[in-house]
Order: structure tokens, then C-alpha cells, then sequence
């Protein structure tokens, strides 16, 4: 008897190691090709928690999911379309829910996927925690499909917690800086900080403590003045001092640099010049 689309997909996975490994060696469940293009632009970075691969992500609501949780201090691994490979299982539990299960064109069940599975410190050891992503952008009260219902299911068996992100993508400031952030902070991990870096982001900590201006971007210009370079120096120190959290402020303005001085604080990792 011929298999089934289903179960051809199945074997198809399993060959191809799809959602096994972790770190660089993890193996998305959609291939480019595969990931349909959501509302927004489609996104292409390196990720150094994530084992320094390639993410692709389809729109601006899945990178939104994928910042706020890359932010997170105890986030150490994130693997993207993590896919549930047994569908029989799936339209089980459908079944037991009373929904419909998505089906393939010869009417076998199609294969379920989480957007983000994320692995974070808990206690003394590990957890991973599930994410899904419903893109709100051009409909704030759009409803869940039926199919979340069957992964949140299959989840909560399993003892792993699932959360679904109603996501605006960009429309959220938080997300939007964010995103101005992270190669800020994929750069002070990976590379070295030399003079060109640290003599701004201590010039920047000294003014912040002596706090004479108004806001982040006149502190950035006048640490750019006390050591001769341009302003872009000191707006950049800025922005690494915040993507490490040296410096701890809001994120859900529209601007950073506009914060005012006194809502800033250095931490303890701070240099003191």
C-alpha cells in the first residue's frame, strides 16, 4: 500500500534531521522556500546564542516573537519552526478537542509546527518553553486558528509551557528598538571591544553620572565633544552600553537617545573610566 503524503513528509524529516539539534547544529522545520512571507518584510540575520547560524524568519510578527524572547537574560538557545513530527498524534488530540485538523491534498494530516521553541536557565538547570506567533498588525482582534489550539494541547501534555504572541510587529516601539539593538549586541559578542569602542562608552558613563543634560542624545554628543570624535561615536557607544544592559533604560519609547538621563542606570558590568 502506498504511503500517505503524511507519512512521505515524515520520513522526508526525519532524513533531512528536521527540528533536530541544537545550537549551530539545529534544523529548522521550513526550509526558505517553505516559509510563507506574512505581513512585513522578510528577515535574514546571524545569531550568536543561536549557535552563530542563519535565522530566517517570514515577518516582522515572527521577529517581533524572536526579539522579545533573544531579550530575555536567561534565553540560551532559540530554534525557529520547530516541528511536531508525528501527525498521528496530533490529529488525536484533535480529535479528543473536537476540531478539525489541517489535512494534505490526499486528506492525510498535515504536519503541525511551533513558530519558537526557546531554552532558558531555570534554577539550576534548562527549560525549554513554546511560542506562537498570530500576526495583528492589519486586524487586532483576529482570532486564533483551530490548529494553535491542537499545539497548545500537545504541549501542555508534554510538561512544556506555550504561550501565543498577538503580535503588532513593528507598530510596537519596544519591538523597533529591539531590533536597533540586537547587532549592537551580536557585535560586543562576538568581536573584541577596542579603544575605538570603550573610550566612548566610558566618556558616555562619566556624563550620565555627572548628569547635566536632559536627555541620552545630548549625554552622547557631549562624550563625543570631551574626546574629539563625532557625534555618531557617541551615539553608537550608547547603543552598545543599552544592547549589553550596562546601561538599564526604557524600550518602549520611540526614540532611546530622547530618555531622560535621570530614568537611565548604570550597572555593576559598567566600566568607570
Amino acid at each position: 500500500m502506498e504511503a500517505t503524503l503524511s507519512e512521505k513528509l515524515v520520513a522526508r524529516y526525519a532524513r533531512e534531521r528536521r527540528g533536530e539539534g541544537r545550537g549551530a547544529s539545529y534544523v529548522p522545520g521550513l526550509t526558505q522556500r517553505q516559509i510563507a512571507r506574512g505581513v512585513g518584510r522578510m528577515h535574514r540575520f546571524c545569531c550568536t546564542r543561536c549557535g552563530g547560524r542563519q535565522i530566517i524568519l517570514g515577518s516582522d510578527a515572527e521577529l517581533a516573537t524572536f526579539l522579545v524572547a533573544h531579550w530575555h537574560p536567561d534565553t540560551c538557545d532559540l530554534n525557529e519552526y520547530f516541528p511536531l513530527t508525528d501527525p498521528a498524534e496530533t490529529e488525536l488530540i484533535a480529535s479528543e478537542l473536537g476540531i478539525a485538523h489541517p489535512r494534505m491534498r490526499d486528506g492525510s494530516p498535515s504536519m503541525l509546527r511551533t513558530g519558537l521553541m526557546v531554552l532558558r536557565k531555570s534554577g539550576d538547570g534548562y527549560a525549554w518553553s513554546a511560542l506562537d506567533t498570530l500576526a495583528c498588525q492589519l486586524d487586532p482582534a483576529r482570532a486564533a486558528p483551530d490548529a494553535m489550539q491542537i499545539v497548545s494541547e500537545y504541549w501542555r501534555r508534554r510538561g512544556v509551557s506555550w504561550q501565543l504572541n498577538r503580535s503588532g510587529g513593528f507598530n510596537d516601539c519596544r519591538v523597533r528598538n529591539l531590533w536597533q539593538l540586537f547587532p549592537h549586541s551580536e557585535y560586543m559578542s562576538t568581536a573584541s571591544p577596542d579603544a575605538d569602542d570603550l573610550v566612548p562608552q566610558d566618556a558616555l558613563l562619566a556624563e550620565l553620572r555627572r548628569c547635566r543634560y536632559r536627555s541620552l542624545r545630548e549625554a552622547c554628543h557631549a562624550a563625543a565633544r570631551t574626546t574629539g570624535r563625532p557625534p555618531g561615536d557617541g551615539v553608537r557607544a550608547a547603543l552598545q552600553l543599552l544592547a549589553t544592559r550596562r546601561i538599564v533604560g526604557r524600550l518602549d519609547l520611540p526614540d532611546l537617545l530622547l530618555q531622560p538621563l535621570s530614568g537611565l542606570k548604570a550597572t555593576r558590568a559598567a566600566r568607570c573610566g
